[in-house]
């Protein structure tokens, strides 16, 4: 595939439909696109929706850029919203490895939809802004919408801080070491 920056004020079409585009390839911070002029899109029918390649061990790089992928990914903190309504999320995979998902202000994804420490499958388009000219570097998937994210589990519930009050049961549980827990596998302690 390939990135389509579409003309200003320019919707695209909807998910599903098959597009013939003419316009001119550029390539800004290392993502090859196109970029039609208004009369550039030509709209046909309905073609069949591609199945998203799972991402590989290594996250976003050359290989994924331009084609649908998926990933499981837990949101660490709240996702950041720039100025433009653009958010930004850093989502850490099981394996240790982050991978860097974004989403247009136009793909209706907003802050209020995201829960932090929650465990997210993220469909979308892998993308690139490299830091300078011939980087490779600075890949992430942007999620097209609301569609491309599904929650695989929340966030855990709160643990009480140590403050808390402790409750009538814990008050009648004797505290021991580790090693005496250990001993004892027939009773709370």
């Amino acid at each position: 595939g390939i990135a389509v920056r579409l003309p200003l004020g320019q919707t695209g079409p909807t998910r599903g439909t098959s597009v013939v585009i003419v316009g001119q390839l550029a390539e800004p911070y290392g993502q090859l696109e196109l970029r039609p002029k208004a009369d550039g899109i030509l709209l046909g029918g309905i073609g069949s929706m591609p199945q998203p390649q799972s991402l590989g061990q290594s996250g976003p790089d050359e290989s994924s850029e331009g084609r649908l992928v998926a990933f499981v990914g837990r949101l660490p903190a709240k996702p950041s919203p720039s100025t433009s309504g653009d958010l930004t999320a850093r989502c850490a995979r099981s394996d240790g490895s982050q991978v860097l998902a974004q989403a247009d202000a136009s793909s209706g994804i907003s802050v209020t939809l995201l829960q932090p420490r929650a465990t997210y499958l993220v469909i979308g388009i892998g993308g690139q802004r490299a830091s300078r000219k011939g980087a490779q570097d600075g890949y992430r998937i942007w999620a097209r919408d609301r569609n491309d994210l599904t929650l695989q589990s929340a966030a855990p519930s709160p643990v009480p801080s140590a403050s808390a009050a402790p409750s009538a049961t814990r008050a009648a549980t004797p505290s021991v070491s580790i090693a005496q827990a250990l001993d004892r596998p027939d009773r709370e302690v």
